[in-house]
């Protein structure tokens, strides 16, 4: 009876987006590394929105972050 009451947080990540917009995406990398953000772009594959957010680092490092709107990862490049 248990299993039949068990959603997986996958699950629900999947059903709606944890990053619902590009300025969300922005100050989610913002707020977890800092400087300030010169672009966003979004694109739309396979149901998923990934957002590419370019930043430039308080250090002058210009980074390009990705950031998947069904799980809120974000990953440098």
């Amino acid at each position: 009876m248990t299993l039949s009451l068990f959603i997986s947080s996958h699950s629900l990540a999947n059903d709606k987006p944890v990053v619902k917009n590009a300025n969300q995406a922005a100050q989610l990398v913002k707020s977890r590394h800092g400087g300030k953000v010169l672009k966003v772009n979004s694109s739309r594959g396979k149901g998923n929105t990934v957002y590419k957010v370019k930043l430039i680092k308080q250090n002058g490092k210009v980074v390009t972050f990705t950031v998947y709107a069904n799980t809120g990862r974000v990953v440098e490049h």
